[in-house]
């Protein structure tokens, strides 16, 4: 009920919203040029002035003549004027959007008192690039003002933030002033003429009104950056870019801070620049606060494609013309302003009462942004107006905003709250099951332990043929329970935070060995084959716990053999590109060719207690708690898991973890494939050993990582081609000189000892700059660089960029680079021909691949 009566509220703000706009027009409208009194003096019309000016209006009687070609002087002006090329106004606006042409305009001004009068006359809008002001006092001297937005500051006559020049008329005497305006922004003149109490005393009440704003601008300004330090919530980001760019354009358009850009000569950027701030920062903002990327992703699309729009401009703006630049930002942004209104009123539709106080927000600055545009093309006065306009429309936004942003602040600490209740409440609720699972694990491994135990000495006496398989349906059943409570018990051991880890040395190659062990005798049973892969660049001993690792490894290996009937099953590792916490991050993956998993199960395949609808078909036993258990042991260590398959094409599931490499460590310099079955009888064959009957430990011949590498070149005679290429080199090429660009230690003594091996040297450096910093600064010539695609400070495809430049730009001849990347898409490829590298190789590399690539590159053949 309460949040259908805020809705009802808002529609209502809505349609008070709508009323407003009305009077907004009816006031624009209204708000024409004060108009005075002319007369006809010396062939020429002069306005009369009152006999208290105070912000009078002139711009109803000015006339105007346009220069096209934007060359034309100030007695060329006069001479138009004589010549009747000038004219007056059509209506009382004078306005003519964003054009390339010198717009010249005409006042004559008349003092009917008969004593001297010191006046002001005054352009109040200074978002103007240039205005040269020529006054001829009752047709004898001519003073000259430079004014505009690209004009010294220190050369204003007077230092006020509207272009203003000083006028002294004596008694029953005239003057004629000529305006020179040109500028790249909306081109809008608007002349006003007050006495000098008069108007000192309006630019003081201007500044208290101007710093009043600021200040609370600046103070809401840092209460955001504050709320964005303690929530790290992204929309209090994106609102302070918003707001910057706000705040920024604000200055620009009431001359608050023209001292500063005048100094900076930055005005007609910082115009751009601002204004794409605000917008970018109000898209995202929006994006953010409506959830517009989960709940409506191609208005996501649209959204972020009209950022990058608006950036592109950006980066354009110093090579385009400024005129049409900044007419296509500001066009650009108007459009952008009521999308966003409209993407408010979409949602609001689609029952998002938050996108209600998006309106309330939004659509003040709506109003304003359209009657801006509206004066650009002279539809509406823009005596000031306008920029008033958008700055009241921008306070009330900044109001309803910082109130939402606030709101989100008191929820935040309402959930936080919520939050440790529960925490509270779940720890509690935690100990109670633990202290009841470790009862009733007790209470049933008691029973259970007799049972067991009774069954296996049943076993060893004279039992008939259906006393048998009712004695294993017994021990079967049994285990099966037992099964279910160490399940229980992990799971609920590892969510009581109560499991430990080890960190002692693991030898990879003899772990996966034995968990291969383990399912050597069902795999012959099925006449699958098991097969290990070590991808090449794979540490050989790491830091970590080796029975949480063999636990997960066995029960992903257990569910590949049971589900698979025909094929293979593989037991491979690789070394990934991650580094966590200065840990390598090792990949282990488990695949088979058994019968797939569904999307659906897929889903769910992680869950306590869940199986695969097709288990049921193999009358698979199992807990399902295995893959949860991997889940959690796999997270403990701050690692991830998952899954890859389709129905009917086998299974990939994978596990990533991190771990400490010891400095001495060895590394797998080829690809090693270890096939149990395939190779028995040629590693007995050359080890002159007679087949036993008994075969459960025939895999033990490969425990030993030393015998191994003796091995493989016998059962792999390929291994054999890669040995004596150091002895067939070009001496040439043995000459050259190489340098690494890796961040990844390990991976660079992989290549290091690649090229030791060829018989070649090379230096190393640890990223992008670096190597930049050898040609540049050390002044070394490398006839190759291998350069990796990602590293800190600098990457390998800017770096490639620079070096190829500054090669360039110094006459010296590009060195080839060739990219080592872990990432083998056709993106990445492409990008790495883009920069001008002249090959990709990927990573995990073989000696092989690079010794091709090296002799490729540099141009030598090895036969």
């Amino acid at each position: 009920m309460r949040s259908e009566s805020t809705y009802v509220k808002m529609k209502w703000y809505i349609v008070l919203l709508c009323l407003s706009v009305c009077g907004f027009c009816s006031i624009a409208w209204g708000s024409g040029a004060v108009a005075g009194d002319s007369s006809f003096r010396g062939g020429q019309y002069s306005y009369d002035l009152p006999r208290v000016a105070n912000g009078v209006m002139l711009t109803s009687n000015l006339w105007v003549w346009e220069d096209v070609s934007a060359n034309a002087k100030f007695m060329e002006a006069q001479g138009a004027y004589e010549q009747g090329l000038f004219s007056t106004l059509q209506g009382v606006f004078a306005s003519y959007g964003f054009t390339s042409s010198a717009y010249w305009f005409r006042i004559a001004i008349y003092n009917t008192q008969d004593t001297s009068r010191d006046l002001i006359l005054s352009v109040p809008k200074p978002l103007l690039d240039s205005v040269d002001v020529y006054c001829q006092m009752n047709q004898g001297r001519t003073y000259y003002y430079p004014l505009g937005e690209q004009t010294d500051f220190d050369r204003r006559r007077l230092k006020v933030r509207h272009y203003a020049v000083p006028l002294t008329l004596s008694g029953e005497s005239g003057a004629e002033c000529y305006f020179r305006v040109v500028t790249t922004s909306n081109l809008t003149m608007n002349l006003e003429v007050s006495d000098v109490d008069s108007f000192l005393e309006g630019e003081s009440v201007d500044q208290w009104m101007s710093g009043l704003f600021y200040g609370i601008a600046f103070s809401i300004l840092v209460g955001i950056g504050i709320l964005y330090i303690v929530m790290r919530d992204p929309i209090h980001l994106y609102y302070i870019v918003h707001f910057i760019g706000g705040l920024g354009y604000s200055s620009l358009a009431d001359g608050s801070l023209s001292s500063l850009w005048s100094f900076l000569d930055v005005e007609n950027f910082a115009a751009v620049f601002f204004i794409a701030c605000w917008m970018i920062g109000a898209l995202l903002f929006a994006i953010e606060l409506l959830s517009i990327k989960k709940r409506y992703y191609r208005l996501y699309q649209g959204m972020l494609g009209a950022i990058a729009s608006l950036l592109f401009l950006l980066v354009l703006y110093p090579w385009a013309s400024e005129l049409q630049t900044t007419k296509a930002m500001v066009n650009m942004v108007s459009g952008y302003t009521f999308l966003l209104l409209g993407v408010g009123f979409f949602c609001v539709f689609r029952k998002d009462h938050q996108a209600l106080f998006f309106i309330a927000g939004w659509g003040g600055v709506s109003v304003a942004m359209g009657f801006a545009q509206l004066a650009a093309t002279g539809v509406v006065s823009d005596a000031g107006f306008t920029t008033t306009g958008i700055k009241v429309g921008w306070a009330i936004e900044v109001v309803v905003f910082s109130f939402v942003l606030g709101i989100g602040l008191k929820l935040m600490k309402r959930r936080e709250r919520d939050f440790r209740r529960g925490m509270v409440t779940a720890q509690d609720e935690n100990s109670e099951k633990s202290q009841f699972l470790a009862k009733m694990s007790h209470e049933i491994r008691t029973p259970m332990s007799g049972i067991l135990g009774l069954t296996e000495l049943l076993e060893t006496t004279p039992l008939s043929s259906a006393q048998k398989r009712y004695l294993k349906a017994i021990q079967d059943s049994g285990k099966s329970m037992m099964n279910v409570v160490n399940g229980v018990l992990d799971v609920s051991k590892i969510e009581a935070g109560k499991a430990t880890l080890k960190k002692v040395p693991i030898d990879v190659n003899a772990l996966l060995l034995d968990c291969l062990t383990v399912f050597e005798m069902a795999a012959r049973k099925k006449q699958l084959p098991l097969i290990i892969v070590v991808e090449a660049g794979t540490p050989l001993t790491v830091m970590g716990d080796p029975e949480r690792i063999r636990q997960i490894i066995i029960n992903l290996l257990s569910n590949a053999l049971k589900f698979t009937t025909v094929g293979r099953v593989t037991l491979s590792i690789s070394m990934t590109d991650q580094i966590l916490d200065e840990h390598l991050v090792l990949k282990i993956e488990v695949k088979d060719t058994g019968i797939g998993i569904g999307d659906q199960d897929k889903a769910r395949l992680f869950l306590p207690f869940s199986q695969i609808e097709n288990a049921r078909l193999i009358n698979d036993e199992g807990t399902g708690l295995g893959l949860m258990i991997c889940r959690q042991i796999v997270g403990l260590m701050n690692g991830d898991i998952g899954v890859h398959s389709e129905p009917g094409k086998g299974s990939v599931f994978w596990f990533t973890v991190p771990f400490e490499v010891l400095e001495d460590c060895m590394l797998s310099d080829t690809e090693q494939v270890i096939e149990l079955l395939e190779y028995e009888e040629k590693i007995r064959a050359i080890l002159n050993t007679p087949i036993q009957d008994n075969n459960t430990h025939s895999s033990r011949i490969l425990e030993s990582y030393a015998f191994e590498r003796q091995l493989k070149p016998k059962l792999e005679p390929m291994a054999e081609a890669e040995l004596g290429f150091e002895s067939r080199l070009p001496e040439s090429l043995l000459k050259s000189r190489i340098l690494i660009a890796e961040d990844n230690e390990i991976n660079c003594k992989v290549i290091t000892g690649y090229l030791e091996r060829m018989g070649m040297k090379a230096d190393v450096v640890n990223n992008g700059q670096e190597a930049l910093d050898k040609f540049q600064k050390d002044g070394m010539q490398y006839d190759l660089v291998l350069m990796d695609c990602e590293m800190p400070i600098l990457d390998g495809f800017s770096a490639t960029v620079a070096l190829h430049k500054w090669q360039d730009d110094t006459a010296q001849p590009k060195t080839p680079v060739v990219a080592l990347s872990a990432h083998v898409t056709e993106v990445y490829i492409q990008r790495s021909q883009e920069v001008g590298m002249l090959m990709h190789v990927s990573k995990p590399l073989s000696y092989q691949r690079l010794f091709d690539a090296v002799t490729d590159v540099l141009g030598s053949k090895v036969f």
